[in-house]
């Protein structure tokens, strides 16, 4: 008798473990979660959809992925929860914003969804943030060979060429230098100025706009002027020594700023072209010229009420 009871009694919790089991993985096979993004390739500081899905079984416990941050990346909007509840379970969905200051290639790790007490996880994505790239499409042209031409007076074509050689040399190294001049600061520049910081800016602003734009090296002089007068500009205003630090580092203080979202990313991009531009990864257009010009100064604007004075 008393061994029937003993055979009952283990049957019994067999039993339980079993269907124990069999519910934890019931519940793992119909619990499904994913990530998406609407692009993989960013521009830096442009927004991006990210989408977390998910699917449950009725009447288990859900702890919704954990979002307090994401490396190399920013939340612009965390958009609500939506859920819809069938016969068959509940589905979630959210829409968040997220950006990049950080050119790379980043990965938005695996987040976990939490049901009951077993861990879901999504797929890594990841995302290239770059800089403003050139156009893949645009039309390039290969120089002609030379057309050779009887001419009898070809045999002085020679002393010809090298006359007009001989001008453009010496032509090209007067400009050059009296550009270089034209370029270089004044002994007050960026030297204890009487002037407000924002004052100060907009004046060396007004100055470099009278620069000519017309070669390689006047256009990374023009960037490398601009990204001064932001680093005088800062450094006046909060004593942070900017002008001795990377534009990495100038574009994590602008994100912990109160500037509005909309001018901090254009901002951060500026900056991040700027120095593409001074290592000679990037030539920008005219139009993108005029539009780092104008970027930057309304963002002093704004920055000179949200900054600190020294």
């Amino acid at each position: 008798m008393t061994n029937g009871l003993m055979t009952k009694k283990a049957n019994y919790i067999v039993s339980l473990v079993l269907m124990t089991l069999s519910f934890q993985f019931a519940t793992a096979q119909s619990v499904s979660v994913k990530a998406s993004i609407d692009s993989s390739y960013i521009l830096i500081g442009q927004p991006i959809q990210l989408v977390l899905e998910a699917t449950v079984p009725l009447g288990v416990n859900v702890d919704w992925f954990p979002l307090d941050s994401l490396p190399h990346f920013e939340f612009i909007d965390k958009g609500k929860i939506d859920t819809v509840t069938t016969q068959d379970g509940k589905a979630f969905r959210q829409l968040i914003t997220i950006t990049s200051f950080d050119s790379g290639r980043w990965s938005i790790p695996q987040l976990p969804l939490r049901v009951d007490d077993r861990e879901t996880l999504t797929d890594s994505i990841s995302v290239n943030v770059d800089y403003s790239a050139f156009d893949p499409k645009q039309d390039y042209h290969d120089i002609k060979d030379i057309i050779v031409v009887d001419n009898p007076y070809l045999k002085y074509i020679n002393w010809f060429i090298a006359g007009i050689a001989l001008i453009a040399l010496v032509l090209t190294i007067y400009f050059l230098r009296k550009k270089v001049r034209k370029y270089k600061p004044s002994p007050n520049t960026f030297s204890d100025s009487k002037l407000s910081p924002l004052q100060e800016a907009l004046e060396a602003l007004q100055q470099l706009q009278k620069q000519p734009l017309q070669s390689g090296p006047d256009v990374k002089n023009y960037y490398t002027v601009l990204n001064d007068i932001v680093r005088q500009f800062w450094w006046r205003k909060t004593s942070w020594a900017a002008r001795k630090k990377t534009n990495d580092e100038l574009v994590q203080q602008l994100s912990r700023t109160d500037l509005p979202q909309n001018e901090k990313l254009d901002f951060a991009q500026q900056l991040r072209m700027t120095d593409a531009v001074k290592f000679a990864k990037y030539i920008p257009s005219f139009e993108e010229n005029s539009v780092a010009f104008e970027t930057t100064k309304k963002s002093l604007q704004s920055l000179d009420g949200i900054l600190k004075n020294n």
